[in-house]
């Protein structure tokens, strides 16, 4: 049975939920899980579900604060796991009760003795006789568990056996996770018997969603990060989410322009004086380049450093790119030897081709290709006469007016034997 998880758009992502799934939550910070854990049980309580709430780091009154008019649910129950442990059986806390009125939509259980995994597995038994009808649990968290047990193993054992018991139950169990306290032992024995994985993570300001696993979906975009942000209590994603940054992604547009001239990140990297692997660092989004470096970056590319955070938004309403407006760049091996390269579109928008404008002057040798690019290529030829060298000796002569296909075979180089400039329109396809 398909359930949803409270947001369209992660049911969308996800394919829904599935009766029996337990759903492990990698959260970065440990802080960013809950607002989806609210959507749940808003989703939970709308279907006519209990939703048990077993509470580890959070006091009741704490945790209550937190639901606001979610705990305004006669289907709500909090298993406080909280009070007679990390609590200590405070009287501070303890306090709570007595002040507790009868007559309150919601129930609250206290565990009396959760430093044992025996215990809390029994009281999670006899919670589910008591709700009765469909019930869902959220568990506040696999790592405020082992910070009072004070044992991976223990944690790891109570986990491996309470989910099957779950399953068999058809009940949906949510789980966070912070994943940088815990060992990668701990972490792949969740996930493998975990039926949902997500992954909740914040890049420069941004939140991120990943799913990791989800066992009987057919995922469209499985292990891709979706951007989202908070709104009214909800995650709406970014519909071309997945790009680190959103729309001034400046590794995105750096990449963009690199690709464009057919210059590898090697040969980037050398002349902006640092390694491939932090040009592939900062393409990816995984890091910022320096100012000095980002200087250099856009002299060598031969732009302006402005374009790098530009508004794509004005661009994308736009369908004339006049001439005047193109962008002379410069091509390793080929600009600066009679041939001049112009940049038609912005690279970093979305068509799927980058077209050129390519002027040859009279008596122009070139012996070598424009691009080093693997996809398709294409040209026709505006004006004047040129040369095509097809290699093994094999040289065409390309007039004015003449389509030029590159899908198969790659030219080896073109000459302009001619006494007049030839004007070549140059479109690279995109893979």
């Amino acid at each position: 049975m398909i359930e949803s998880t409270g947001n369209e758009q992660l049911d969308g992502l996800l394919g829904g939920l599935r009766t029996g799934d337990n759903v492990v939550w990698h959260d970065e910070s440990g802080s960013l899980a809950p607002d989806f854990f609210f959507s749940f049980m808003r989703s939970s309580f709308q279907d006519g579900a209990h939703v048990v709430y077993v509470s580890f780091d959070r006091s009741p009154k704490n945790l209550l604060s937190v639901l606001g008019d979610l705990a305004e649910n006669n289907r709500l129950t909090i298993l406080d796991c909280f009070t007679h442990g990390k609590g200590g059986g405070s009287e501070l806390f303890l306090k709570f009760y007595k002040k507790l009125q009868a007559d309150t939509p919601f129930k609250v259980i206290p565990v009396k003795k959760p430093e044992n995994p025996d215990v809390v597995a029994d009281t999670l038994g006899t919670v589910y006789s008591m709700c009765g009808g469909k019930v869902n649990y959220i568990f506040e968290s696999l790592t405020g568990i082992q910070d009072l047990w004070d044992s991976e193993e223990k944690t790891l054992k109570f986990y491996t056996r309470t989910c099957p018991k779950l399953y068999e139950l058809n009940t949906i169990a949510y789980w966070v996770l912070e994943y940088k306290a815990h060992s990668s032992r701990l972490i792949s024995g969740v996930s493998q018997i975990a039926q949902v994985v997500m992954e909740l993570s914040v890049k420069r300001g941004t939140n991120y969603l990943t799913v990791k696993k989800a066992e009987g979906r057919d995922l469209k975009a499985p292990n891709k990060a979706h951007s989202y942000r908070m709104s009214d209590g909800k995650a709406v994603f970014d519909h071309k989410s997945g790009q680190m940054g959103g729309k001034h992604d400046l590794g995105k547009r750096i990449k963009s322009y690199r690709t464009s001239r057919g210059l590898p990140q090697t040969v980037l990297a050398k002349h902006v004086g640092v390694t491939p692997s932090t040009i592939s660092q900062v393409e990816s989004g995984q890091i910022y380049p320096s100012i000095p470096a980002l200087l250099k970056i856009s002299q060598l590319l031969s732009v302006d450093i402005a374009s790098f955070f530009g508004s794509e938004e004005s661009e994308c309403d736009r369908i004339f790119y006049p001439e005047s407006e193109g962008v002379e760049i410069a091509i390793p091996g080929v600009s600066g030897n009679g041939v001049t390269v112009k940049e038609i579109i912005p690279p970093n928008r979305e068509e799927g081709f980058d077209p050129y404008l390519i002027e040859f002057a009279p008596g122009t040798v070139l012996k070598s290709h424009f691009f080093h690019h693997k996809g398709d290529e294409f040209g026709f030829l505006l004006a004047g006469t040129l040369m095509m060298d097809c290699g093994n000796d094999a040289v065409k002569e390309v007039e004015a007016g003449t389509l030029v296909n590159l899908s198969r075979d790659m030219a080896a180089g073109w000459s302009n034997t001619s006494g007049d400039v030839a004007r070549l329109l140059w479109v690279k396809v995109k893979k």
